[in-house]
């Protein structure tokens, strides 16, 4: 009796121990990872975007990714880096690349030694999620090859980042033949910047350019 238990925990036994403990962890492993895919696959029935999810939280607990195009600005908040190039990404959702001219606008095709056409507004405007030539002012451009469009769009201005930019390229630029400007609902919600106090405001901007 003293000789069998000795064996059993000898080499064999052992190894016999090894392979069952093994045999579990790849069932558990095997467990976990279909109960992860039903899951998903639940959620993604249900409408929600689980990519998308994850990439709130990864940017909630590690911070946003730094695209590199975004500056602190005194009277604005924040505005492009002129002559700045930088990437952005969303998984599963789009990979792309925004240019900034010499000027601080996002590339368009136009010289600016035509007469211009100045459009306004926020990441729509600007595209946030797509390249370079597929923000609606790019496309603008193209329908317009005897005018320069502007693209003034900054992601999360208002209407009064907006106002203020018109006022400053009205006085720069005497060949401004139509301001376009598109609004949506947060543009106006995002006015109340205006009247927080300093320390509030450098908070809020610091959100933003925290991707920069």
């Amino acid at each position: 009796m003293t000789e069998k238990n000795a064996g059993s925990s000898g080499p064999s036994g052992q190894a016999r121990w090894l392979r069952a403990n093994l045999q579990n962890f790849a069932l558990a492993a095997i467990a976990t990872v279909a109960a992860v895919v039903v899951a998903v696959l639940l959620l993604q029935v249900a409408g929600v975007n689980v990519a998308r999810q994850l990439w709130y939280l990864a940017n909630s607990v590690l911070g946003p990714t730094r695209v590199g195009i975004w500056q602190e600005d005194a009277t604005f908040g924040w505005t492009h880096v002129p002559n700045s190039v930088g990437r952005h990404t969303k998984p599963l959702t789009y990979d792309v690349t925004y240019t900034i001219d010499d000027h601080g606008h996002r590339v368009t095709d136009g010289s600016y030694d035509l007469p211009k056409v100045l459009v306004l507004g926020d990441s729509i405007t600007f595209g946030q999620g797509v390249e370079d030539d597929e923000p609606y002012p790019a496309i603008l451009q193209e329908m317009l090859p005897g005018y320069k469009v502007i693209n003034g769009g900054v992601s999360a201005w208002g209407t009064t980042q907006s106002l203020l930019q018109l006022e400053q390229l009205l006085q720069e630029h005497d060949d401004i033949s139509l301001v376009v400007y598109s609004i949506i609902d947060d543009d106006v919600n995002r006015n109340y910047l205006r009247w927080l106090s300093t320390s509030r405001r450098a908070a809020v901007a610091g959100a933003v350019l925290r991707r920069r």
